[in-house]
């Protein structure tokens, strides 16, 4: 009998250890899965504010070489998108030229000059609006400031999105007034 016991709790030591080895490996394996997460999403914060940064500085640049009143970035103003991204954009800022305090409205939608039904058939005007993550919205500005904060403006194409390109109008009036500034960008849309 004796000898029995002895066995039993032989047997309960390595169970313990074994048990104490799989729980310090599990906790190791975890701790290095939560480190490696979060230096992947530190890395893609990091990439965000340096594109971020560049646009800004070229916005900076397009105002401190101009007079103008809006600056748009890219300048190229053409964005070639996929079906079915999200990814992209543009990025546009507005200075105040007026000698007061001024708000400001601004509406992104489809050229209604432009005739989707041929040039983008099996597309309404009403889904390619859709597509802007940002259609409008409203800001106020000191007499000669700039907006600080750009404003992003992402697509969000559709799988189904037929390839064209379609002009966006980009409208900025002073409250409900009168059009402050006026220009376009195009949207590029690619197969996969």
């Amino acid at each position: 009998m004796i000898q029995k016991r002895g066995k039993n709790k032989k047997g309960a030591i390595e169970l313990s250890i074994g048990t104490i080895v799989i729980v310090v490996l599990a906790m190791s394996m975890l701790i290095l899965g939560l480190m490696l997460v979060r230096s992947i999403f530190s890395g893609s914060t990091d990439a965000v504010e340096s594109i971020n940064k560049a646009v800004v500085d070229q916005i900076n640049q397009i105002f401190t070489k101009s007079d103008n009143r809006l600056a748009i970035a890219p300048p190229s103003r053409i964005i070639t998108l996929k079906q079915g991204s999200s990814t992209k954009g543009f990025a546009f800022s507005v200075r105040n030229k007026e000698t007061t305090e001024q708000k400001f409205t601004f509406t992104i939608g489809l050229d209604p000059s432009f005739n989707i039904k041929t040039k983008c058939p099996g597309l309404t005007k009403k889904e390619a609006d859709s597509w802007v993550s940002r259609p409008d919205g409203s800001f106020s500005l000191p007499p000669g400031a700039q907006l600080e904060n750009t404003i992003l403006v992402l697509f969000e194409i559709p799988e189904t999105a037929p390839p064209c390109t379609l002009p966006y109008n980009i409208e900025v009036r002073k409250g409900t007034s009168a059009i402050y500034v006026y220009d376009s960008i195009n949207i590029k849309i690619e197969g996969k």
